[in-house]
């Protein structure tokens, strides 16, 4: 029995769920979101819960992957995702236009991200990250979406056009990320 799969989805006031075929849509108050139900699971919608059962011989992990999957996409259209990434270094710059965010982090020429699938960014002021290195400024970029993979997939995007690096931790990293110390110099024997 899968633990997560037994559970049922609670539907938030506003948010109304259908199916078609082997596709869900969930409509709120933020917009909508349509994805596909793995096969091996049947999708019973009440008036306020969701519930999501095996078909006999499946396997459980089907079951708790899609009971997530469309967790998170009744989640997501009553309460936007957001994941924050800091740049980091002196000189780095970001700047957003809504689904655009532009980046300057010591290429030869600044880095654009257009987004999609409903996906937003926005740039805060820059603030001093606590820490033993040197404190470069650090400027928050947000990123927002009603779909938790896309939000997910910008973020690591946008991480991967300069990823922090153990010396001196100057690059895009995410708000919670450990960062790896590496000490300087040759490694003793």
């Amino acid at each position: 029995m899968s633990r997560i799969g037994r559970r049922a989805i609670p539907l938030a006031n506003g948010v109304a769920v259908a199916i078609s075929g082997d596709t869900l849509t969930a409509r709120g108050p933020l917009g909508e979101v349509s994805v596909k139900i793995p096969a091996g699971v049947n999708v019973r919608i009440d008036s306020d819960q969701v519930t999501v059962e095996p078909e006999i011989g499946a396997s459980p992990g089907a079951w708790g992957l899609a009971r997530t999957i469309i967790a998170n996409a009744v989640e997501g259209v009553s309460k936007e995702f957001e994941r924050r990434l800091f740049v980091v270094g002196v000189g780095y710059r970001a700047e957003a236009d809504g689904s655009k965010l532009t980046l300057s982090v010591g290429h030869s020429h600044p880095v654009t991200i257009e987004a999609d699938r409903g996906v937003t960014f926005a740039v805060e002021p820059a603030i001093t990250l606590p820490g033993k290195k040197d404190n470069y400024p650090a400027i928050p970029v947000v990123v927002k979406g009603v779909n938790k993979e896309a939000v997910g997939d910008y973020a690591a995007k946008v991480r991967a056009v300069k990823p922090p690096e153990p010396y001196l931790w100057k690059g895009i990293r995410y708000q919670n990320e450990r960062m790896r110390t590496d000490k300087a110099g040759k490694t003793a024997k």
